[in-house]
């Protein structure tokens, strides 16, 4: 009889009485992370007077913060950013940048 009613209690899990209240498993954090699209790159454009980027349809300047992350620098086809868990780059699709010819010398 006594065997009986110990076996139920045999087959639950027990839980780590250390383990902190909030832990996650690592593939939880992992789904998490996966479901979290990252930052898409629309355009950059250079001036001398401003850098600016547009970042899923936002327009940004270096020194932005686009949500959790800080704009660092604006490059012709990539911005730099840095967030929670480091530094990033994010770059245009690999398409030509057209420059303005100069004129020629006689």
């Amino acid at each position: 009889m006594l065997l009986g009613w110990l076996t139920p209690v045999a087959a639950e899990s027990l839980s780590d009485p250390t383990k902190p209240w909030d832990f996650k498993p690592q593939a939880a954090i992992d789904a998490a992370a996966a479901a979290v699209p990252a930052p898409a790159l629309s355009s950059t454009m250079i001036s001398p007077e401003r850098r600016i980027a547009v970042i899923d349809g936002q327009i940004v300047q270096e020194g932005d913060r686009l949500g959790a992350m800080r704009v660092i620098a604006i490059q012709p086809g990539s911005v730099r950013l840095r967030g929670p868990q480091g530094y990033s780059t994010l770059k245009l699709l690999p398409t030509p940048i057209k420059k303005v010819a100069g004129k020629a010398t006689e």
